[in-house]
């Protein structure tokens, strides 16, 4: 790898999924500062090779602070699965991290999401052309902070961060039971230059372990 290709990340959320994520960034030769409200989870970022910083996402002054020096944010993070607060965590966390965007070098966010914004459940194929038509309130919540970072991408180019918002989600096969669609993740890209992106086979192990409460 070339070193102007390495590049200054934020993990927003370091969990299951931002842990797997940092750890393999780290390994590509990038550096990666991960974010977690949890001071007991720091050890566990400092052995993935993650900088860590303990904050509250609702802190934009500090998220600030942290994206000063970064050019790629991934948002990661995740409500609790029993007492998840999905509008606070994710529409919220969305419109603090493009708040916390402003001014700072960032030129990509990549966004988790999940395919809880389709709604299908007749057996019909599912990629990411489908129909995003929810059918839980939180899939609406998850679907609203996906359409927020679309809208901050574009209300934020101008002048050299000009650029094509990008939204991709990976193709999930025939969807007939709504219960297993946590199992699959989702990408929200945008980006000051067009980009392919995906997470890491590592990260959606973490996901997958995650979700199954391993």
């Amino acid at each position: 790898m070339k070193i102007r290709d390495k590049l200054g990340i934020a993990i927003i959320g370091c969990g299951y999924v931002g842990c797997a994520l940092g750890e393999a960034l780290v390994k590509a030769g990038h550096h990666v500062i991960g974010t977690t409200t949890d001071p007991q989870r720091v050890r566990e970022i400092e052995a993935r090779g993650i900088t860590p910083a303990v904050l509250e996402h609702a802190r934009t002054d500090l998220l600030h602070a942290v994206l000063s020096d970064r050019t790629a944010v991934y948002l990661t993070i995740a409500a609790g699965r029993k007492h998840g607060n999905y509008p606070k965590v994710y529409l919220e966390g969305a419109h603090n991290v493009l708040h916390a965007c402003k001014d700072a070098p960032v030129t990509r966010i990549i966004y988790t999401s999940s395919t809880q914004v389709y709604g299908q459940s007749d057996g019909s194929w599912v990629d990411e052309s489908s129909a995003t038509e929810p059918q839980t309130a939180n899939g609406r919540v998850l679907l609203a902070a996906e359409q927020a970072l679309l809208d901050g991408a574009h209300a934020h180019q101008s002048g050299e961060r000009s650029g094509e918002e990008h939204l991709s989600r990976p193709a999930v096969g025939p969807r007939k039971d709504s219960r297993f669609s946590h199992l699959c993740g989702a990408l929200v890209i945008y980006s000051s230059a067009p980009m392919s992106a995906c997470m890491t086979e590592s990260a959606a192990e973490g996901r997958s372990r995650r979700d199954r409460g391993l």
